[in-house]
């Protein structure tokens, strides 16, 4: 017996997202999916990367994928219906996924696991993926973090400009570049992408506000950029991305740019701010530490290129 797997269109949507939702009670299944379905209808959910696996014409497994206008994509672990067939139907569904992204021009898919998670990881692992990361996700509540005025320790002058202030991004992806130069903070996946290809990335990724990226200057010369996102409804900030040149690594500009991003999430009135940091990143998460920042979760990231 042959498992058939296929993208889910009109009503097998449904059925796909009943495979999806398998282990709720059948009215919270059921409002599940319908908000599901009305959050695409609205253009804010993109159902296109939905696939369904079929046996002798029964549902057998679903997975949902992601993708990205840099030509990356997503992608969550598969469902499967039957555990006895949990390799068989899940190896289906990413081997038929990874044949389309391919005709796609996909350049990587990614997917974030419980650590935990043995199971997913090692179906994963056995169909083309590898380990990338760990991450630590990080939390500061704003109500206790400090309110220092952040200052360089060389006492260099340092001002930042928001990509609103200057109009346009060229100059970012030069600095974004440099800022994957020896970094700790997941350096295989950085040198897979150019400078514009990870703020497409970053772009995409969430809110996105001009006037929540920054480029930082030491002594007007540019040396750093980190990158906010505004979650209005959570009360939260998140910093998507900060990095620092090498030449000027050292010198308390990393710092810096996270304590301006403190107060200034503060000033609107912003309860907390996130970030997730590499866990091998030692150097970034003793700063964070020092400011307030604590751990929330941690994810294994794996990755199929």
């Amino acid at each position: 017996m042959s498992i058939h797997v296929f993208p889910a269109t009109g009503s097998n949507k449904r059925r796909a997202l009943e495979v999806l939702f398998y282990d709720l009670l059948p009215d919270e299944q059921t409002e599940q999916i319908d908000t599901v379905l009305e959050a695409e209808n609205r253009g804010e959910l993109d159902l296109e990367g939905l696939y369904l696996a079929e046996e002798e014409e029964r549902e057998v497994g679903a997975c949902l994928t992601l993708t990205q206008k840099d030509r990356s994509a997503f992608i969550w672990p598969p469902v499967v219906l039957n555990p006895a067939n949990w390799e068989r139907v899940g190896s289906a569904l990413l081997q038929e996924i990874h044949q389309v992204q391919q005709a796609q021009g996909i350049l990587y898919a990614q997917a974030m696991l419980e650590p935990e998670a043995l199971d997913q990881q090692s179906l994963l692992k056995k169909n083309q993926f590898e380990s990338l990361a760990r991450l630590y996700f990080m939390e500061c509540p704003l109500e206790t973090a400090p309110t220092d005025t952040p200052l360089l320790r060389s006492g260099a002058s340092c001002r930042s400009m928001s990509l609103a202030e200057l109009g346009e991004e060229q100059a970012f992806h030069g600095i974004i570049e440099r800022t994957y130069e020896d970094t700790l903070d997941v350096p295989q996946f950085n040198l897979m992408r150019t400078g514009a290809e990870s703020l497409e990335s970053h772009r995409g990724n969430g809110p996105f506000d001009p006037a929540l990226w920054f480029l930082y200057y030491v002594d007007e010369e540019p040396a750093g950029l980190i990158l906010l996102r505004d979650y209005v409804t959570d009360d939260k900030w998140e910093i998507a991305y900060m990095g620092v040149i090498p030449d000027y690594r050292g010198t308390g500009l990393g710092m810096y740019m996270l304590q301006e991003a403190i107060n200034r999430a503060r000033e609107i009135g912003r309860a907390a701010i996130f970030l997730a940091v590499d866990s091998r990143n030692h150097y970034a998460l003793e700063i964070y530490k020092r400011v307030g920042f604590s751990q929330t979760s941690i994810k294994q990231v794996l990755i199929r290129k």
